[in-house]
């Protein structure tokens, strides 16, 4: 037998307002940097965090756009535009609406990749194919400039596929040389993982402060078929 709502369940049901859908703007650069050249013409796709594509946008001369998100809750930007590799950025809308500017979200080349894998090159994984996360730790401090922001020499970080496959991180030596043997992020604070499948993985992210482990939340990203999620930074809440 069908069970039958009371009667003042099904007029607020009948109430609710519809989901609304939220709205991304921003500007697209070729490459990191605020001052990094515009990118004309690349498309912007938005997946809410079940990754259900929600839009699909090209961006202006300017390198503007503006595409549908959800409300509120996580999301992903997949940019994809000529000469550069699929490159995704994880974020979160709070109240619908969310703004961003030059040098939030921005394209990987394919150059810049090599460039990558040489710097990562003594990296058992960093000949490997697939998705690359990349990035550099630092902490998550009020402040307008990035660069005051301290880097985490302590840290380590492991990817979990979108198979439940984690995959252990490559760091670099404290001059910024490939440390194969290296178990943290070091005085760069930098980190990648080779290799990856694409779809939905998980960012964890674990800090040693005085001895002591501290595990920060595990972070969404969305890894695009042979492209790139870079974290610039990765931020690393320290304990209180």
């Amino acid at each position: 037998m069908p069970r039958v709502l009371p009667l003042s369940l099904l007029v607020l049901a009948a109430c609710a307002p519809e989901p609304r859908d939220g709205v991304l703007t921003g500007i697209v650069t070729r490459g990191p940097g605020t001052d990094a050249p515009r990118e004309a013409g690349a498309t912007v796709r938005t997946f809410d965090n079940t990754d259900t594509e929600m839009d699909a946008v090209q961006t202006a001369q300017d390198g503007s756009f503006q595409a549908t998100i959800p409300w509120t809750g996580g999301f992903f930007v997949e940019l994809d535009a000529e000469g550069a590799v699929p490159t995704s950025f994880s974020a979160v809308a709070y109240s619908g609406a969310v703004e961003g500017g030059p040098g939030d979200t921005w394209t990987r080349t394919a150059t810049a990749l090599d460039s990558l894998r040489a710097e990562f090159a003594g990296c058992a994984s960093a000949d490997l194919d697939g998705a690359i996360v990349e990035g550099e730790i630092r902490v998550l401090l009020p402040v307008d400039d990035l660069d005051e922001t301290p880097l985490v020499k302590t840290a380590t970080v492991t990817v979990e596929d979108a198979d439940g496959v984690a995959h252990a991180a490559c760091y670099l030596d404290d001059q910024g040389g490939s440390a194969p043997d290296a178990t943290v992020t070091g005085d760069t604070g930098r980190f990648a993982v080779f290799g990856l499948p694409p779809g939905v993985a998980l960012v964890q992210m674990v800090l040693t402060v005085e001895e002591t482990e501290f595990t920060n939340p595990t972070l969404p990203v969305r890894l695009p078929e042979g492209g790139a999620a870079p974290l610039y930074p990765l931020w690393a809440e320290l304990p209180l």
